[in-house]
């Protein structure tokens, strides 16, 4: 009995939460071993906030006097960079001048700086897209530098916010590159998309729970992604699937909102992208899973899901991610959405080329149309890549069809990084001198040698003139690659008791 996904309204708007005057407050003391001024020239138009504790003791004296020697120690080495660091805010980001590239032709403020808390440590990178300069240093303090990836950032002990990730509403011109792969304005409201103040073209995904900002991917319109260190993994768009008995997992944000532009809100993405094959490994416990932790920080939402609709990319990858994802989430509850055919050798590969390229009710149709999932079989993908079937040829030779079959089977081995053998019968030899046969031989077409990287024959003697009955002769006749062998011939002992093929000379032995 076929299921149909019914479009659901969109939640409500999550109302703001009130502050409570009951709350306590916190500060961020930022010490130096002289006085910084506003208006210092060296500030790059970012002022030193300091807060002025009322009493002192003397833990806090000396913790100010070493954090003031990890500050002169840190400020020393990024001077030897090029970089002022006075105005900079333990805890934040700043943007600052890249001192590499000036800001680049828009002489742009487009170093992203972060000091961490007691100056322990300070990480880089420009994202002028010409430049990509990038780097840390850490200071010999108690506290070490968290180590890492440059492309990540800090994600502090304090909630992240809006104003600490530095994030503004999008600009037009990030708007209308939404707008060219088919998503709306108010759905990038709905779902909070925004960017990196002041970078035009760093798009920023938050990622909420229960409304709360709670980590951030960045991604530039070239596709490079990172995201901030330290954050929780979890499913992007988690508040839409909270009480949703059917949910669809997508591999992106924006195949995400793509999916809310086809009318379905109940929709999550994996956070990471997939792998690039299926793991034959068991699978290993919940805290060493760590390419798939995000299922299991998530796990309490998945969990109330009856059916969950894996809508993940067409490509091997994206494959694999379906096979992943099926054997956590359970194959008896997941299904599989076949995206449609493009052309007669390829299909679409992802839910935004289906909505750019035919439109919300064609993503629809994608998503209602989802079977029951099917572990990847190799076999049956090839016969269902190529269309293999007796129909296909009432409007074609036999030889045109060969040579298309051949061409897409061809393609899905290059695409699976997969072997995949032919073995066929030669055609009816009327003038046989009773050798073997040669590759246009083969019944059909002369495609079978011309297509093929490699080709090989198996021959048994007929002939008791001509040498023993038991003799198989292998003929290799096509070698495109010659590193993986030579052109030449075998001959083999066939056992007919054991079924077994063996060296001449063994053969002989044991006779």
């Amino acid at each position: 009995m076929p299921f149909l996904l019914t479009s659901l309204p969109p939640p409500p708007p999550c109302q703001p939460t009130k502050t409570s005057s009951n709350l306590p407050s916190f500060s961020i003391s930022a010490f130096s071993t002289k006085p910084v001024s506003i208006n210092s020239g060296h500030n790059n138009g970012f002022p030193c906030l300091s807060h002025v504790r009322t009493s002192k003791t003397t833990a806090d004296m000396d913790e100010a006097e070493e954090e003031g020697a990890v500050f002169t120690k840190l400020r020393q080495k990024m001077d030897s960079r090029g970089v002022k660091i006075d105005s900079c805010t333990p805890g934040l980001y700043d943007l600052l001048v890249c001192p590499k590239c000036n800001g680049g032709q828009s002489m742009q403020r487009s170093l992203s700086f972060h000091v961490g808390q007691n100056w322990s440590y300070a990480m880089w990178r420009c994202f002028d897209t010409r430049c990509g300069w990038a780097g840390q240093v850490v200071t010999n303090s108690r506290k070490p530098f968290p180590g890492g990836n440059l492309h990540g950032q800090i994600n502090s002990n304090s909630p992240s916010t809006r104003e600490s990730l530095r994030l503004e509403v999008l600009g037009e011109e990030l708007v209308d590159y939404f707008a060219g792969r088919m998503i709306s304005k108010e759905t990038l409201q709905r779902n909070k998309v925004m960017q990196v103040s002041g970078q035009k073209k760093i798009i920023a995904f938050t990622y909420r729970q229960n409304g709360l900002l709670v980590g951030c991917k960045y991604r530039t319109i070239e596709k490079k992604f990172w995201q901030d260190r330290g954050t929780e993994k979890m499913l992007y768009g988690l508040d839409d699937i909270t009480e949703a008995d059917e949910i669809i997992i997508v591999e992106g944000e924006i195949d995400k909102l793509s999916i809310e532009e086809a009318g379905y809100y109940n929709c999550a993405s994996v956070p990471g992208g997939a792998p690039q094959t299926v793991s034959i490994k068991e699978l290993p416990s919940v805290d060493k899973d760590v390419s798939f932790q995000y299922l299991w920080n998530c796990k309490d939402y998945l969990d109330k899901a009856s059916r969950i609709i894996l809508a993940t990319d067409g490509d091997i990858p994206g494959q694999a991610l379906a096979e992943e994802l099926s054997r956590r989430l359970g194959r008896e509850r997941c299904w599989q959405v076949n995206w449609p055919e493009k052309d007669e050798l390829s299909s679409f590969k992802d839910a935004n080329e289906v909505l750019k390229n035919l439109g919300a009710a064609a993503l629809r149709d994608a998503i209602n149309g989802a079977k029951p999932y099917e572990s990847h079989d190799f076999t049956s993908n090839l016969l269902r890549y190529c269309f293999i079937s007796l129909p296909i040829l009432h409007d074609r030779t036999e030889t045109e069809y060969v040579s298309k079959m051949l061409t897409k089977v061809k393609r899905f081995a290059q695409h699976h990084a997969c072997l995949v053998w032919f073995v066929a019968h030669s055609r009816q030899l009327h003038n046989w001198i009773r050798g073997p046969p040669n590759m246009y031989d083969i019944s059909g077409s002369a495609h079978f040698i011309n297509k093929w990287d490699n080709g090989i024959l198996i021959h048994r003697n007929r002939d008791p003139e001509a040498g023993p009955l038991d003799t198989v002769q292998v003929c290799v006749r096509k070698v495109r690659n010659k590193v993986i062998g030579t052109i030449g011939d075998a001959f083999l002992f066939y056992n007919r008791i054991t079924s077994e093929y063996m060296n001449i000379d063994a053969a002989s032995q044991k006779r």
